[in-house]
C-alpha cells in the first residue's frame, strides 16, 4: 500500500532533485542552533559533568 502510494505521488513534492534552488531549508536548523551554542559558551570549558550539568541549566531557564 505505501510503495504504492508512494510510486503514484508527484515525485517533485518529495524529491530533492526537483526542489527549488532558491529554497533556505538548511538555513532554518542553523538560525536554532546560533542561540543554543551563544547560551552554553560558558559550560563548554568545564569538565564533562559540569558542562553537561551547565548545559542543562540553560536550557531549562
Amino acid at each position: 500500500m505505501a510503495v504504492a502510494t508512494i510510486l503514484d505521488a508527484n515525485e517533485t513534492r518529495f524529491c530533492k532533485a526537483y526542489f527549488s534552488c532558491s529554497a533556505k531549508c538548511d538555513s532554518a536548523d542553523n538560525n536554532l542552533t546560533e542561540p543554543f551554542n551563544v547560551s552554553i559558551v560558558q559550560a563548554r570549558s568545564k569538565p564533562i559533568i559540569s558542562m553537561l550539568n551547565g548545559i542543562r541549566l540553560a536550557i531549562m531557564e
